[in-house]
């Protein structure tokens, strides 16, 4: 038996209330920061065999690479940033959907009841950071938040 998903994406009552949106970030918040502390274990590692520092503990050390070698503090940081971006973005790219909304069973379809495209999630998920706040609509009110409105496309449950 298929899902008719028109048919639920018309129904507002199946559409992923604030509840449901909070629990996938909460899902993908907890996801991302087991990453990035893993990331942060390897990066720091590097950071303090590639480092030229003559301190052993920790305020020393972090002062000395703050004041003597920033540019290692800045690929450290750069490839935090790109493990985020990576691990965030590889999620949508491949299954259509993040971590916590496969967790939650939340899916995104557009307006013709067809998985978006890949360019559309991206622009989704892009504008869902810039736009967050404004998530809080769903909380009280069977509507969608802004950056879906703009990208075309609906969360359902």
């Amino acid at each position: 038996m298929a899902i008719d998903w028109k048919e639920r994406m018309l129904n507002k009552n199946e559409w992923a209330n604030g509840w449901y949106r909070l629990l996938a970030a909460f899902y993908d918040f907890l996801f991302l920061s087991l990453v990035m502390i893993l990331a942060a274990a390897g990066t720091t590692s590097w950071l303090m065999v590639s480092s030229q520092s003559p301190y052993d503990d920790a305020a020393g050390f972090s002062y000395y690479v703050w004041q003597n070698e920033f540019d290692l503090l800045l690929i450290n940081w750069g490839i935090l940033a790109i493990v985020f971006i990576g691990v965030h973005l590889l999620y949508v790219i491949r299954a259509r959907r993040s971590f916590g909304m496969m967790i939650v069973d939340l899916h995104v379809y557009d307006e013709k009841a067809e998985k978006p495209s890949v360019w559309r999630l991206l622009y989704r998920e892009l504008l869902k950071y810039i736009l967050f706040p404004f998530m809080i609509v769903s909380f009280f009110k069977k509507e969608r938040p802004i950056y879906e409105k703009i990208t075309k496309t609906y969360l359902v449950k």
